[in-house]
């Protein structure tokens, strides 16, 4: 880490020789551990989430880089009338098949392998991002908008999930931000992710094709940012 301090180059890349999400493509048992504990913290925000998230029934829901399926799940257990297309990279949602047939859920989901820099799902009309582009720089978080942009229908509508840090600089630092962006940096290094405010994530996505009509702040720290296409 200290090396990283230093340097701004990825601790992880440093250590591996590849990135992470190559790595985890590489080796699908590690994807799983890495999926299981995404889900585990995803448990402790998903009555949060479907408390304030903007959803009705009948809803054709994308979940963009949604790994098992675990938060998607929940939502069609919420909004039963909505179907689910789980979308990720192909190992990522060859764990996810395994996993919502060992549960019998599998018949719930539309599950589709892809690179979100390219393509994603056309058929939707409420796309999710949920912590993904936290993990990424502003010109891959454009890209990926753009690409988002390009394949939904015009009067689709797209929720942002992620941590949303304070604007102004405060007496009370947030310490929660700190860290993830010590996380982010560890693994991404200093060209990759990092943590956002919310005046960072307007500009990000309004520059991307979109317009922002709504910003939840909630409890935890997170935010659900909703923004229609332009």
């Amino acid at each position: 880490m200290a090396t990283t301090i230093r340097t701004g180059e990825s601790s992880f890349q440093r250590q591996y020789g590849t990135t992470l999400f190559e790595y985890f493509e590489a080796h699908p048992e590690r994807r799983a551990i890495f999926d299981r504990s995404q889900d585990m913290g995803l448990d402790l925000e998903i009555p949060e989430l479907l408390e304030h998230i903007n959803l009705r029934n009948g809803e054709a829901i994308v979940d963009i880089g949604g790994g098992s399926g675990h938060l998607l799940m929940h939502m069609l257990e919420k909004w039963p009338e909505s179907r689910g297309i789980l979308f990720d990279l192909p190992v990522a949602t060859d764990i996810a098949r395994q996993r919502l047939n060992a549960c019998e859920k599998a018949d719930y989901v539309e599950i589709v392998a892809g690179d979100f820099f390219k393509a994603v799902p056309r058929n939707g009309s409420f796309y999710l991002l949920s912590h993904v582009l936290h993990d990424w720089s502003d010109e891959d978080c454009h890209n990926i908008l753009s690409t988002c942009r390009r394949s939904m229908p015009d009067n689709a509508l797209l929720a942002v999930v992620d941590l949303v840090i304070d604007d102004a600089k405060s007496m009370q630092p947030n310490t929660t931000g700190a860290i993830m962006d010590l996380y982010m940096l560890s693994l991404f290094g200093i060209t990759g992710g990092k943590e956002r405010s919310e005046s960072e994530f307007r500009t990000l996505i309004e520059q991307s094709g979109f317009v922002v009509e709504q910003v939840k702040r909630l409890p935890s720290g997170n935010g659900i940012i909703y923004a229609y296409p332009k």
